[in-house]
């Protein structure tokens, strides 16, 4: 059988580090882990949110202003424990010159109460990279939510 690109690039225990990564990252959001989020990126990464405004983002670059950024997240958010549960479907790895982008999709419902809703649904683009130790991480997250007005 031929391998594909994805196979030659990428091994299996790539393939499923970058997957653990991508499933831990929910987790760490609604258990509102910090550090652990932090950890999850490079030390020089990046992540791009949509501001509102469609296709206009605000970048937050590095370890420093990420941690400031969810530390303040986790402040201004519902309540501990999260109300939130992030929901993030089934990725598409595709391999990259520097390691792989993976493209994904989450719901994000509000929970604690009585009738569960959904908050918002949005799509991740992440290049991930293996580092010198061998872990996966976020080099550039791109993240793009619409509030559900269903």
């Amino acid at each position: 059988m031929e391998k594909t690109n994805l196979e030659s690039t990428l091994t299996v225990e790539d393939q499923l580090n970058v997957r653990q990564l991508l499933a831990r990252y929910p987790r760490l959001m609604d258990t509102r882990d910090a550090d652990g989020y932090v950890d999850a990126f490079a030390p020089d990464a990046v992540i791009e949110m949509e501001t509102g405004t469609i296709d206009q983002f605000r970048e937050i670059r590095g370890h420093n202003e990420i941690r400031a950024m969810i530390e303040g997240l986790f402040t201004r958010g519902p309540g501990t424990p999260s109300r939130l549960r992030h929901m993030v479907g089934e990725p598409v790895i595709e391999p990259s010159e520097k390691g792989c982008r993976a493209h994904s999709y989450c719901v994000i419902f509000r929970v604690g109460s009585d009738s569960p809703s959904v908050a918002s649904i949005g799509e991740y683009t992440d290049d991930c990279v293996k580092l010198d130790n061998g872990r996966w991480v976020f080099a550039r997250r791109r993240m793009v939510f619409r509030p559900f007005l269903g």
